[in-house]
């Protein structure tokens, strides 16, 4: 079922009825079609055709088109990306756009002429129907996955060529597509993030672009130390930003990035670290000689999400281009930047802790959709201090930073991390974000929110 966003308004639709409604009046239509039951995905055009001839021809007649298609788009299609770019900016068609989808799914962004209506996202996925007119506005692209197989109707063909309006604003909006997994309520929520600068849709999660309630919820705890240990994923940001904006980017931009830098010393170092931890002692006989060789190891390493120094050293080299460049923005959930504000302002230190690197993390907070907040942060602490499992590594981080354990509290979405944290003698609270995993039984108490921590005097 399709979802259409309206990004500047923070709202989405999902209701058949009401996404008709509201696209009636930019002359889209949408319906739905269905799938299961009346073709196999993976059946050949024909019989997808075939299928659905009835509907397609009911079409036809409706609108003059000509001829159908079928449309199969995957990743493994060469030259790929080449063929997206042609329509991953904004452009208009000399006649409809018509498309039913029967595999995968894509989103189209909406501009509206002469400010007549806010720009708005339609995410169209298995047994949508979205018929886009002739002369709008608009730009499209895949969604994760980079699958689809739609049915497609044509006047003619060319008709289909994308006349460009010179407009960058599709930069602006990197595709996002939505599914049940990480809104809060089980509804209609964020699934997969499929390019950096997603931030303007990641107000579905609550993003920084929203503010925080201001009738704060019941108070589940009270702290009165003096420095607040911040995990990042799940805890400050989505856990899903992470992993399927910042680790795809690292990902998809690994190879050409060393191409260009490979021989720089920190890239060096970063990738020596790298194999040294993988292959242990036989390390030293084992010398990475060429791209394929790193790529291969990353890949593997990323697989199992390996909280590996090396490789989060070079993730965190990469990420600083995506950063400078703009293609990449960091999300924090709407109630981290007034808390951060707050617990300064009360002579509280913050720290973070985070399995990447400091590089990395001072990044992220430099670069995040609320604006630069890392001048809240008084320190940072990544894997070379310790395993984040590892009650030492608690006491290391309260040694740098000059303060008892006992001082600490230590907020992270890990059961087990928190476990090792209280064995150090912190305090210690597990945030149950959207789209966080489940954790084990414990003792910890559980936030929803830092406006859920009453913070007492300091000592």
């Amino acid at each position: 079922m399709a979802t259409v966003r309206i990004i500047a308004e923070d709202r989405a639709l999902n209701a058949p009825g009401e996404i008709r409604e509201f696209l009636r009046p930019f002359g889209i239509d949408y319906d739905c079609w269905p799938v299961a039951g009346r073709v196999d995905r993976d059946a050949s055009a024909a019989e997808i055709l075939q299928a659905y001839a009835p509907e397609v021809e009911t079409l036809k007649a409706r609108g003059g088109y000509i001829t159908a298609d079928v449309v199969d788009v995957t990743p493994e299609i060469p030259h790929l990306q080449a063929m997206l770019d042609k329509f991953n900016k904004e452009h208009r068609h000399a006649e409809d756009e018509v498309r039913f989808v029967v595999k995968g799914r894509g989103i189209f962004y909406i501009h509206p002429e002469d400010a007549t209506g806010p720009l708005f996202s339609i995410q169209v996925e298995e047994g949508d129907l979205i018929n886009v007119p002739a002369g709008t506005k608009h730009w499209f692209d895949l969604c994760a996955d980079r699958t689809i197989r739609a049915i497609r109707l044509f006047r003619e063909k060319a008709g289909w060529t994308p006349l460009y309006t010179g407009d960058g604003i599709a930069s602006q909006y990197e595709p996002l597509c939505f599914g049940p997994r990480y809104l809060p309520g089980g509804g209609p929520a964020v699934e997969n993030f499929d390019q950096p600068a997603l931030f303007r849709e990641l107000q579905a999660l609550g993003g920084a672009g929203k503010t925080a309630s201001p009738a704060p919820p019941e108070v589940t705890i009270r702290f009165g130390g003096a420095l607040v240990l911040l995990d990042i994923e799940g805890t400050v940001s989505p856990l899903a930003y992470v992993h399927d904006v910042l680790f795809p980017y690292a990902r998809a931009h690994l190879a050409a990035f060393l191409e260009r830098r490979g021989t720089e010393p920190a890239v060096l170092a970063a990738v020596q670290t790298m194999f040294t931890e993988a292959w242990s002692d036989t390390a030293a006989t084992h010398e990475p000689r060429t791209v394929s060789d790193i790529v291969a190891l990353v890949n593997e390493l990323m697989d199992r999400d390996a909280k590996q120094t090396g490789l989060k050293q070079l993730q965190g080299l990469i990420w600083e281009e995506g950063f400078a460049s703009g293609a990449l923005k960091s999300v924090v959930f709407p109630d981290v930047p007034p808390a951060l504000a707050a617990w300064v302002a009360q002579g509280r230190k913050v720290r973070i802790f985070s399995s990447g690197s400091v590089h990395a993390q001072r990044l992220f907070f430099r670069h995040t959709d609320a604006g630069d907040l890392s001048r809240y942060l008084s320190g940072h602490a990544d894997t070379t201090t310790g395993p984040k499992r590892v009650a030492a590594s608690y006491a290391a981080i309260a040694a740098a930073a000059g303060v008892a354990t006992s001082e600490i509290l230590y907020l992270s979405d890990v059961t087990a991390e928190l476990d090792a944290a209280r064995a150090a003698g912190c305090a210690t609270a597990l945030l149950v974000r959207p789209g966080n995993a489940p954790n084990p039984d414990h003792t910890h108490p559980v936030l929803r929110s830092f406006t859920e921590i009453e913070m007492m005097q300091p000592q």
